[in-house]
């Protein structure tokens, strides 16, 4: 369990995540600053239950925030991990059909 955790990310934009109580499943308290590349639509969405107790996210023109209470942890590595499925999967892929042409 870790008290406090900050990391930051880069992608169309830079992301800013804080955790306070963080488990491996679960999060006290989380929550994320953002200024994207892009403008959006203004909008605010309030959510309970779907693992979480309460979550807030605002978004206007290029700025973003999320709150969470007592939810599942925010799995910043998905789109790293989602990659390198997909390279292995290109990699066998090519691999199968070089070998049945041979």
């Amino acid at each position: 369990m870790k008290l406090i955790e900050f990391t930051v990310r880069e992608d169309f934009g830079r992301d800013y995540y804080f955790f306070f109580f963080k488990t491996k499943k679960y999060t006290l308290i989380q929550g994320s600053l953002g200024w994207y590349d892009y403008p959006s639509w203004p909008y605010c969405q309030i959510n309970m239950g779907m693992g979480r107790i309460f979550s807030i996210l605002i978004q206007v023109y290029k700025f973003g925030f999320d709150l969470e209470f007592c939810g599942r942890t925010f799995n910043l590595n998905y789109l790293q991990e989602l990659q390198e499925d997909e390279s292995n999967w290109t990699q066998s892929w090519w691999l199968r059909s070089y070998n049945t042409r041979t």
